[in-house]
């Protein structure tokens, strides 16, 4: 996991470089959760914290390729970390003061049992603080789709850059 987590951080280094007059956003949020999965005797029920931080690359003025590592501490007594890929879309301009809601989702890879499939869907809104800077209130529904069917709802808030 630890190989697939570079050669994405090469992969978004190479990306910011070679196009610094397309507009990309980077945006980093914790928070703490409470999920639940299992089925019999593997129920689970945790309590833990959780870091995100997010590439973004603007397709159009509203849509925007993401591409995101997370790692969650204190699952039990371990650590995961999660590989995604997905898409947000906004709804107005980015002007400070704005309001924009957005919805967004994502394809995701976690370590959880070796190489657990999984997505995520969410909405939130980005309050623009400045012209390029956003506080972003967030809820996301996430589910793994293979090894424990773990899932649950996660709520947080992102502070994301625009350059």
């Amino acid at each position: 996991m630890r190989k697939i987590a570079l050669a994405l951080g090469i992969v978004l280094c190479l990306a910011a470089g070679q196009a610094l007059a397309q507009r990309h956003e980077l945006s980093a949020f914790g928070n703490w959760a409470n999920l639940s999965g299992g089925g019999g005797t593997r129920d689970h029920d945790w309590d833990y914290s959780f870091f995100n931080l997010n590439y973004g690359y603007y397709f159009s003025q509203q849509l925007v390729g993401t591409l995101g590592y997370q790692r969650l501490n204190n699952v039990g007594s371990k650590n995961y970390d999660i590989l995604e890929g997905g898409a947000k879309f906004y709804f107005g301009e980015f002007r400070q003061g704005n309001f924009l809601p957005f919805v967004d989702g994502a394809i995701s890879l976690a370590d959880f049992n070796g190489n657990d499939l999984g997505w995520r869907i969410g909405v939130g809104g980005a309050y623009m603080v400045t012209e390029k800077t956003s506080i972003d209130p967030y809820f996301t529904y996430m589910r793994l789709a293979t090894g424990d069917s773990l899932r649950g709802h996660i709520f947080g808030f992102r502070f994301t850059t625009r350059f």
